[in-house]
């Protein structure tokens, strides 16, 4: 999903990456984001990564595109 992305962005551990974009669950996903530290640059990074993952999310589904015209 594009939460999982977006927790897994905050990570610069390969190994915590994967296992936040692995957790089955919303809530699983974020009881292991919860452990990682915000990088000190994260403020400036956070909004273009999330336009980047919706804008992504978007052009994949023209049915979900369509809704949100």
């Amino acid at each position: 999903s594009v939460a999982h992305a977006y927790e897994a962005a905050k990570s610069t551990d390969d190994t915590e990456r994967r296992r936040i974009r692995k957790a089955p669950t919303h809530k699983e996903m974020l009881l292991v984001a919860k452990l990682v530290r915000e990088p000190p640059n994260w403020q400036g990074r956070k909004l273009p990564i999330m336009e980047q993952l919706l804008r992504d999310k978007y052009r994949r589904d023209p049915e979900l595109r369509e809704r949100l015209v």
